[in-house]
């Protein structure tokens, strides 16, 4: 074999594994901007801020209504201990929510975001809305996109 030749298939071979290396990369939710994975706390912190600042919005519209009023996102974590969970792949018991659709040609082009799932308490009269689960949608680097919310009767931690 030439040695132009063998320079031609280690110039393959170094491309292919470049790129395996990237798509790695991509699929595992590295944040290229913040040379870093965003551990669960991190992504479960600003899905939690997500939750407050929507859940702010609705307490402003409906003051009187009941629900729940949490002052902080320490007040919030203390009221509703294990209240969240990371799906990377897809939201756990909906995989036929949008937020599951799509997301293996997203992650191969370089689009990653997982799903967190909060659920807390949401409204102390209604019991048909006692506790809410939120399902937002967060970025490989911590951006939130969506939120989809739903009241819960009940729900076992």
């Amino acid at each position: 074999m030439s040695f132009s030749r063998i320079a031609k298939i280690l110039s393959v071979l170094a491309l292919i594994a470049g790129i395996a290396w990237v798509q790695r990369l991509n699929h595992t939710g590295y944040c290229y901007v913040q040379d870093r994975h965003l551990s669960d706390e991190e992504l479960i912190d600003v899905a939690v801020n997500r939750v407050l600042y929507y859940r702010n919005g609705l307490l402003l519209s409906r003051p009187d209504a009941g629900y729940v009023v949490y002052s902080s996102y320490s007040d919030f974590l203390a009221k509703n201990q294990n209240c969240c969970s990371v799906y990377r792949w897809r939201a756990g018991d909906r995989n036929t929510s949008r937020f599951g659709k799509g997301q293996m040609l997203s992650r191969t082009l370089g689009h990653y975001y997982v799903v967190v799932r909060v659920i807390y308490l949401n409204n102390a009269r209604d019991e048909k809305r006692r506790f809410a689960s939120a399902d937002v949608a967060v970025t490989k680097c911590g951006k939130t996109g969506d939120i989809a919310v739903s009241s819960l009767t009940s729900f076992s931690r």
